[in-house]
């Protein structure tokens, strides 16, 4: 999007008595969040990666996506460490904003810019698993029109956040961001619902799904909070500012915390066997589509009732019919 901190009318603030005016920072607090919402986001990466590696033995186009996604979020908190050390989380007239205010909006374009790279790389992510483990063409369709928007809109944001000099609508892009936040989340859903699998796999199934709502609720009052923002013009921007930060830090790395959660199933698996030991035999019906965790099975045989075991299902979770052809060798694809 193609948002900025608030700027003051003057570079410098209006005379102000020390001993009436508050003096904390919010320096200490975003930085912690910086890193801790980073170091989260990289652990269930780790995870997901692992799970993919070691478990599942494939690695497939949404693996390499949110990747590239947790890169670049690492760039976003970076920028707002920086942010951080110009000022953002501290009075305006608590140090000299005419020496730091270059860098601070040059740390804040950077931040924007990571957010809305970060953001395209997770969105694409959550498609294309989608593409990969529904096979229903409604679904099929609903996603590719789906990522079509994310990625215009994505590319988008991204060369207006490049080229910050260039006047731009604000907030143009607001509306598109938070529809495709809900649409990706909404789209799952149906499909889980219909699909031929115990009552508590399908209900384990829409809770992990339906986490991204979360997200998508962060993503809502962070505009609204923009929005505000600018509204208000308030002269100390820099302390106002940091709640942006929060927000922002909080919204991106959740998504992809979000977009790893739906991959572990079989880790969660592996590692607890006799919970899921109610869901290790799973009937599958010829004139059913897959499920998810009944699709490779379904593959081999569309016209026939057949059981998939618990090994099986771990090895077939959220798997393409690239991958569980590749998975047979035990080779990667990418």
């Amino acid at each position: 999007m193609d948002e900025v901190h608030a700027a003051p009318v003057e570079l410098r603030p209006s005379p102000v008595d020390p001993a009436t005016v508050p003096h904390n920072s919010l320096k200490g607090s975003i930085i912690a969040c910086a890193v801790v919402c980073w170091v989260i986001a990289v652990a269930f990466v780790g995870l997901r990666f692992y799970t993919r590696t070691r478990v599942v033995r494939v690695l497939s186009l949404p693996d390499w996506l949110i990747l590239g996604g947790v890169f670049v979020s690492a760039l976003q908190s970076a920028a707002f460490i920086a942010e951080a050390q110009y000022g953002l989380g501290s009075h305006v007239w608590d140090f000299d904003l005419a020496s730091t205010y270059i860098p601070l909006q040059m740390s804040a374009w950077m931040a924007i810019l990571a957010y809305n790279i970060s953001l395209l790389f997770v969105k694409a992510s959550f498609l294309t698993l989608y593409l990969r483990i529904f096979s229903y063409q409604k679904a099929q369709i609903a996603c590719k029109i789906i990522l079509g928007l994310v990625v215009f809109s994505g590319l988008w944001t991204v060369v207006i956040s490049a080229t910050a000099c260039i006047p731009s609508r604000p907030f143009g892009t607001c509306p598109l961001h938070v529809s495709t936040d809900f649409l990706i989340w909404l789209v799952p859903l149906p499909q889980i619902w219909g699909m031929k699998m115990p009552k508590a796999q399908k209900i384990t199934l829409i809770v992990l799904f339906s986490f991204g709502f979360l997200v998508a609720f962060i993503s809502i009052i962070r505009v609204i909070f923009l929005v505000d923002l600018h509204k208000t013009a308030d002269p100390d921007f820099s302390w106002a500012g940091a709640k942006f930060g929060y927000l922002s830090l909080i919204e991106l790395n959740a998504a992809i915390v979000a977009a790893c959660l739906v991959t572990l199933k079989p880790l969660a698996h592996k590692l607890w066997p006799t919970i899921f030991e109610s869901e290790d035999s799973v009937e599958v019906a010829g004139p059913n589509p897959p499920t998810i965790g009944t699709q490779g099975a379904a593959l081999h045989n569309r016209s026939h009732s057949i059981e998939v075991t618990g090994k099986e299902e771990l090895q077939t979770w959220e798997m393409s019919k690239t991958d569980v052809e590749k998975s047979s060798t035990g080779s990667t694809v990418s």
